[in-house]
């Protein structure tokens, strides 16, 4: 009984992580003539959430600039 009630929490405990992982919010698609971007990933789930539907799309691009012996993201570019 005790090793049921523990696998169901932990399960419950993965489900909500999940369902909250695949409900982060995703910027807006702007779209010029006929090209169409995505553009955000500030902070941990947008970031995490724009990684998995970067998948869907034929091209992905991340900027960053070398400051100090660190790579920086670079936002607004």
């Amino acid at each position: 009984m005790k090793s049921y009630f523990l696998k169901t929490a932990l399960a419950s405990i993965v489900l909500v992580s999940t369902i909250q992982y695949c409900y982060a919010e995703l910027p807006e698609i702007e779209s010029r003539s006929n090209l169409s971007c995505m553009m955000g990933g500030v902070g941990l789930d947008e970031s995490q959430s724009m990684r998995e539907e970067a998948k869907k799309w034929p091209l992905a691009i991340e900027f960053s600039e070398h400051i100090d012996k660190t790579d920086a993201w670079i936002s607004g570019a």
